[in-house]
């Protein structure tokens, strides 16, 4: 996971997500964008259907190379490519259930953050 430290956010209504630089909190470092965010899914279909190929859509207009996971470990604990609908259907994720985003926009990390803010919209919608 090179170096980088999941986020504690809850996901709670109103509460933003917390997302994580590899080493430090809240400072971008230039040269690594690799950011996390763990959020509860709010989206009342959970990410099935048509939220799940919306979801897999806006990470494929990305350029961050995107994966999630479920953060309870289920599904084999694995991340899996976000961009890929039948990916992401595999997780099985139900409104309430948390998950962890990972992007790392190589250079970039304002990049990574827009891609997860992208796909936090779709998966937690305010």
């Amino acid at each position: 996971m090179t170096g980088a430290t999941r986020g504690s956010g809850t996901g709670a209504p109103g509460a933003a997500p917390e997302d994580t630089d590899t080493g430090n909190r809240g400072e971008e470092t230039p040269h690594v964008g690799i950011v996390e965010r763990r959020l509860k899914v709010t989206e009342e279909a959970g990410l099935h259907a048509r939220p799940a190929a919306a979801f897999a859509q806006a990470a494929a207009r990305a350029t961050a190379e995107v994966t999630v996971a479920r953060a309870d470990g289920g599904a084999d604990g694995e991340p899996v490519p976000a961009r890929s609908v039948l990916s992401v259907l595999t997780l099985n994720i139900r409104c309430g259930d948390e998950i962890v985003l990972r992007a790392d926009g190589g250079a970039d990390a304002a990049e990574a953050r827009s891609a997860l803010d992208a796909l936090a919209r779709i998966a937690a919608p305010a």
